[in-house]
């Protein structure tokens, strides 16, 4: 499986694996790294699980009786994505609808990600078009696994909604950092955003880390488990199996949308 690098003109370097999903498993800015890594998951059959796997055309799961009974988070992170241009600091790549995609996903789209690296910023730019000859259903984001243990982040999130993870229930997000905890014997821990915007920036010990998206995005997940040094938060658009409630993005046919979602590091103030 080949590895591409991208890099700026102060040595900060991505690495980003076009045949496992277009996914950036590392970038290290100032030599330090800012995403958990997992070879062993990365060289297996199995789909990412560390680094910035790609989610598309759809987040969470569709039940398997439903008229798009894909695998959770869709096949974007798990397709074969085609290198359409290398550069120092730039890779762009493509993924089209084929005969796999036509199987659980019956539309003909073209999806380009645009990986650059500039002043130590790591921005993927997203082009969604549909190509088809009626209306496209279709959601992404992103599912990022910052390096660290979970509990000892400290994020600040902009969001106007908290969704009650016991109850399901939404209320006014009262503006507090959100930090991770894990009740006794529960596995996992996790939040989630509604009505979210601008960045999330996550502080930890030395170092502070910022993703930044842009409107496209309105929700956030927060994910952790117990015993593993990462902490997801996940810039997405769309509830679990929004194709099939309609709860998810729509182009009609011809059209585009693009969107952009940014990562860097810097010392925590």
């Amino acid at each position: 499986m080949r590895e591409y690098q991208i890099k700026d003109q102060d040595g900060n370097i991505a690495t980003i694996l076009p045949e496992k999903g277009a996914t950036v498993i590392s970038f290290k800015s100032n030599g330090t790294e800012m995403f958990y890594q997992d070879m062993e998951n990365i060289n297996s059959s199995e789909r990412p699980r560390c680094g910035i796997p790609f989610l598309f055309p759809v987040f969470g799961r569709t039940p398997e009786d439903s008229k798009y009974p894909m695998e959770i988070h869709g096949f974007g992170h798990t397709s074969i994505w085609t290198v359409l241009e290398q550069k120092e600091d730039e890779l762009h790549l493509e993924l089209r609808a084929n005969e796999e995609t036509r199987k659980v996903y019956p539309f003909e789209f073209c999806v380009e990600l645009v990986f650059s690296i500039k002043d130590g910023k790591l921005n993927i730019h997203q082009i969604y078009e549909n190509l088809g000859e009626t209306d496209m259903p279709f959601s992404f984001g992103f599912h990022p696994y910052f390096v660290g243990n979970p509990t000892d982040f400290v994020t600040n999130v902009v969001a106007g909604m908290q969704i009650n993870m016991q109850t399901g229930q939404p209320a006014p997000y009262d503006g507090q950092p959100v930090q991770i905890s894990f009740p006794e014997g529960a596995p996992e821990s996790g939040a989630f955003f509604m009505q979210a915007k601008d960045e999330v920036v996550l502080k930890a010990k030395e170092k502070q880390v910022h993703m930044q998206f842009d409107d496209n995005f309105n929700r956030l997940v927060f994910w952790a488990v117990y015993g593993k040094d990462f902490l997801c938060v996940e810039p997405i658009n769309s509830s679990p199996n929004g194709l099939v409630t309609g709860d998810c993005y729509i182009l009609a046919p011809g059209e585009k949308r693009e969107a952009n979602v940014t990562f860097f590091m810097n010392d925590a103030k």
